[in-house]
């Protein structure tokens, strides 16, 4: 804290005084710290992605058939079949298919849905080079719940 007292003469031997009080107090670092972690945790909650997948997929199995077998470079038709725990088809789900390599700078490629019937799904599918792959199959089922599940495949 800082304290200045100023004295001024003025005419007929008549003085004043000022007093100036300023308070420039440094702030704890513990209190930047508490700052910068309350402003991180804003920043995280609010850029945070909802991932609505509900434990659906402890009920619902997810299979997948790749024609040809193996998998070669090229067109192919992936074959998704939802059954739920009890082994029962699971029909009027949307799907979506994304295929990534397993190593980065590659684009991702996407199938979908061309007819559906009885559980069973058939995806045109390109695997556009050899290597490895790795398919992540989202169904959103009829009544709103979301499960996932992904397959690893060499393509030769």
């Amino acid at each position: 804290m800082t304290l200045k007292i100023m004295s001024q003469r003025y005419g007929l031997g008549v003085r004043a005084h000022h007093l100036t009080v300023s308070a420039k107090r440094p702030i704890p670092p513990f209190r930047l710290i508490i700052l910068a972690l309350l402003a991180t945790l804003v920043i995280i909650t609010g850029c945070r992605q909802s991932n609505a997948i509900s434990d659906a997929g402890k009920t619902v199995q997810i299979s997948l058939s790749v024609e040809p077998s193996p998998p070669i470079v090229g067109e192919t038709v992936l074959t998704v079949t939802l059954l739920s725990d009890r082994g029962e088809s699971i029909e009027g789900a949307s799907l979506q298919v994304r295929g990534d390599m397993s190593h980065a700078g590659m684009a991702p490629e996407f199938g979908e849905v061309e007819t559906a019937d009885g559980g069973k799904y058939r995806i045109p599918f390109k695997w556009t080079m050899g290597g490895d792959w790795i398919l992540t199959i989202t169904a959103t089922l009829a009544a709103g719940e979301i499960v996932k599940d992904t397959f690893k495949f060499t393509v030769e």
